[in-house]
């Protein structure tokens, strides 16, 4: 998903029927096999976060037990599913700031410094922040976290707007689409 792109074989944006393709359209992107080959950071998801997922949606205990096999708690109140650890963020009523953390791993070559640094495209009607600007693997590190932020800057009741954010070191991008309901 991270290392998908988002114009078409002309190297023009992907494009719906009659507009300009949103991520609810063409979702990651057009997928690039060569690219997945050694990725750079990618965003694991495990039983934890399924755990986190079936309780932010409100499923019963019943339900629970049937779907995992196991007695399941969930937190109250639950986790937000903007919580899950996926390379997209989705944030379905931005009335307040809200933050989004995140864990990536890095898979893939391990040849000079592995530093990321994050630009963002903004969505409108939102500032985004990220902390820290900058993963650096170059030590060893496996596994680095960060938090977004997001702060609503116009009106409520505008609908979904889009964005991304963008590590790059160089030789990848790690592109993680972004979707909020302001």
């Amino acid at each position: 998903m991270t290392t998908a792109f988002v114009f078409d074989n002309m190297g023009n944006p992907i494009q719906a029927v009659d507009r300009l393709a949103t991520p609810f359209d063409f979702g990651p992107g057009h997928l690039n096999p060569d690219r997945g080959m050694s990725p750079g950071p990618v965003y694991e998801f495990d039983g934890k976060d399924v755990h986190i997922f079936l309780c932010s949606q409100k499923t019963d205990p019943k339900r629970l037990r049937a779907i995992t096999g196991i007695v399941l708690k969930c937190q109250n109140p639950a986790v937000p599913a903007y919580q899950l650890n996926l390379p997209s963020i989705a944030i379905s009523n931005l009335d307040k700031p809200i933050r989004v953390n995140r864990t990536v791993t890095f898979k893939g070559k391990r040849e000079g410094p592995q530093v990321f640094r994050v630009s963002v495209e903004q969505p409108e009607g939102v500032n985004v922040r990220v902390e820290p600007e900058v993963l650096n693997f170059s030590h060893g590190e496996t596994k680095l976290s960060f938090t977004v932020q997001f702060t609503p800057s116009r009106a409520r009741g505008s609908g979904y707007t889009f964005g991304s954010l963008n590590w790059r070191d160089g030789e990848h991008v790690v592109r993680s689409p972004i979707a909020v309901a302001v």
